[in-house]
């Protein structure tokens, strides 16, 4: 089995801007949470073949890019719940497990919870300098999970073969931190 047949499951932790996912052979479930008082009518879904962007009307994407696989548009469904949960059940047409849900950019946009799940995708496979590139991406999008990681591999992570920079460091806790991270405020 070759690097990239590798299948990975993401483990990177749900907040507020994140969906998580459950993938089978036939079909990828993506479940949101979304804020208490939010209608159906409030959240924006752009769905076809090969795209999907997900995201509350004026608001960013939460998810947003080229699907890993083609999907049968008639056939997938969204679940709306009152409760604060929205769902998306996407049939696949061609029946294999994805080893990532956003493939590339779609519209030129890219939502960085994806750009996280690909950089846990590519340090899998051991391609650290794409991981680390994609982790920038998020941080700059002010992604809570990609700051803390870049501030921990710029402190101790030596499979990057990256040289330590502890300025850098603590420039990224300092950003966790003033954007509520917990683990972040402790430094």
């Amino acid at each position: 089995m070759s690097n990239k047949e590798k299948i990975y499951k993401p483990t990177v932790k749900l907040h507020q801007f994140e969906y998580q996912l459950t993938d089978e052979t036939n079909q990828t479930i993506i479940t949101f949470p979304i804020p208490p008082g939010t209608t159906k009518e409030a959240i924006q879904v752009d769905q076809g073949e090969n795209h999907l962007s997900v995201g509350l009307k004026g608001s960013e994407p939460i998810v947003c890019g080229i699907l890993f696989g083609p999907i049968d548009v008639k056939k997938s469904r969204t679940i709306f719940d009152t409760n604060g949960i929205f769902m998306i059940m996407l049939i696949k047409k061609n029946p294999i497990k994805w080893p990532l849900l956003i493939f590339s950019k779609y519209k030129g946009h890219i939502d960085p919870h994806s750009l996280v799940l690909k950089a846990a995708f590519y340090e899998h496979n051991n391609e650290y300098s794409v991981s680390l590139d994609l982790l920038k991406m998020a941080a700059d999008k002010k992604h809570f999970t990609a700051i803390f990681k870049l501030a921990a591999i710029y402190t101790e992570y030596s499979k990057f073969k990256i040289k330590l920079d502890f300025p850098l460091a603590l420039k990224y806790w300092k950003m966790g931190s003033d954007l509520g991270h917990s683990d972040s405020s402790l430094m």
